[in-house]
């Protein structure tokens, strides 16, 4: 069949009742209902920890509030130069590389992608975490400046003469995301707290009717990666069959 005729877009998700005997009923913002035998839900850690999906019954704390992953913000760009001036690197100035309670990562899309039709290079960036919360407040071309600005700075002004346009995701911002990836959560010396995530996915209170997967719900205890959330939700699939 055609993806129009298997696959509903636009459909905010608000409700997911497991309660009825015999099937589940999903409900969007927009008032289409649909039953099912199986439901596997894939959100971000961020919505099943604000109740943004109201179910009924209630998920296990366990997955929810009780779930020691803390969702990171963030942000990803993309910037557009006309001349080859840099490579993978950090910015020092927003933090280091990787720790316990950020990122930023900065590399030549480029290199390992086609080249734009103009010759031009992509710089392909994501700032996580704590080094990400002085932008995700502000607008995409402040964001843009910013980075702008700061790659003056680290590369002597080559930034802004050869830039011509960029990108910017604001994961945070995003009301379907509310965030980047889960970690664990950190105590106060930086170390993970918490009895660790939930193994793979899980079959809410055993009813075999619905499933939690995704990145925050890992099988090998590796969140926050996209195989994490591609195992999971194979996991998911696993069990239902």
């Amino acid at each position: 069949p055609k993806n129009e005729e298997i696959y509903e877009y636009g459909c905010r998700v608000i409700s997911v009742d497991y309660f009825v005997s015999g099937s589940v009923e999903t409900i969007c913002s927009d008032g289409r209902r649909f039953l099912s035998e199986h439901v596997i839900i894939t959100v971000p850690l961020s919505i099943l920890k604000g109740s943004y999906i109201n179910f009924e019954p209630p998920l296990p704390s366990s997955m929810t509030t009780e779930h020691p992953g803390h969702m990171w913000e963030g942000i990803k760009l993309f910037l557009e130069f006309t001349t080859d001036f840099f490579d993978g690197f950090s910015l020092d100035a927003i933090g280091p590389s990787i720790t316990f309670f950020g990122e930023n990562l900065f590399w030549d899309y480029s290199s390992v992608n086609p080249r734009l039709a103009n010759g031009n290079r992509v710089m392909a960036a994501f700032v996580l975490g704590d080094q990400s919360e002085p932008f995700i407040d502000l607008d995409d071309q402040e964001i843009l400046q910013q980075i702008v600005s700061l790659l003056d700075d680290e590369f002597d002004g080559q930034a802004s003469r050869s830039y011509v346009r960029g990108f910017v995701k604001n994961w945070s911002k995003d009301p379907h995301f509310r965030g980047s990836l889960s970690l664990c959560g950190y105590n106060s010396d930086g170390q993970c707290g918490g009895g660790g995530n939930p193994s793979g996915a899980q079959n809410v209170r055993g009813r075999d009717k619905v499933w939690i997967a995704g990145e925050a719900f890992p099988i090998d205890g590796e969140n926050g990666w996209v195989d994490a959330g591609a195992f999971s939700g194979d996991d998911a699939a696993k069990q239902v069959l």
